[in-house]
């Protein structure tokens, strides 16, 4: 399996790759490359060799949506409805939540100028969004997208770090899994960074799945 897509942000070129062969990558006019791979030493030792550096590990977490807990909507405290209306909050809220995530963080150091270009793009691509409010303020969302019939994708999501101790993932995440049992869907999926403990933990307590561990490592055009 390999797939790339490249894409444009001002003076940045970036060639995302995910392989599950081991290959040598040619940087071309690329200014910056992003590999995923499985978590296998031999992908590591492959990539470092060209230059690349380790700059996370994911796992891929699967809800299964025809066996939902019946107490489910008691984990819904808050406030969620589905709504494109809010593109300014999402984009704000996903600013100030992913200051070092390697999706939109694509050199050697971190920079916010071409992190907030990918997030807007990663946004356009996103089909629905699910916001949660706290006391009538949209403090988080969920961007989802069909990646094969009746299997949902979390692709984005945050809630405003002000806000996270009011169980606003807890009810927003609740309600995606009622929301898409109810039509009928298979499985919600996401990945997420081992190093986000707290996602994690909401995952567990809702019952998720965790696998597919993952590698990504970058390159940037010294």
């Amino acid at each position: 399996m390999l797939k790339i897509i490249d894409e444009k942000f001002d003076n940045v070129f970036l060639r995302n790759i995910e392989t599950d062969e081991e290959i040598h990558i040619s940087p071309d006019d690329c200014t910056n490359i992003r590999v995923k791979t499985p978590a296998k030493y031999n992908f590591q030792t492959m990539l470092e060799k060209q230059g690349f550096f380790h700059a996370d590990r994911m796992l891929k977490v699967s809800i299964n949506l025809k066996k939902i807990s019946p107490e489910i909507d008691k984990k819904i405290r808050q406030k969620v409805i589905k709504s494109d209306a809010f593109e300014q909050e999402i984009f704000d809220i996903s600013k100030n939540s992913f200051p070092v995530d390697r999706r939109f963080h694509v050199g050697k150091d971190y920079n916010n100028a071409i992190a907030d270009k990918i997030i807007a793009s990663v946004m356009n691509d996103i089909e629905e969004y699910y916001i949660v409010f706290f006391k009538d303020i949209p403090v988080g969302f969920a961007g989802i997208k069909e990646i094969e019939k009746d299997i949902y994708e979390i692709k984005l999501a945050a809630v405003d770090e002000k806000y996270r101790m009011t169980g606003a993932a807890l009810s927003l995440y609740s309600y995606l899994i009622k929301t898409y049992s109810e039509k009928g869907g298979k499985q919600l999926i996401g990945w997420i960074s081992t190093v986000n403990v707290a996602v994690m933990n909401l995952y567990s307590a809702l019952g998720a799945v965790f696998s597919e561990p993952s590698d990504i490592f970058i390159w940037e055009k010294s």
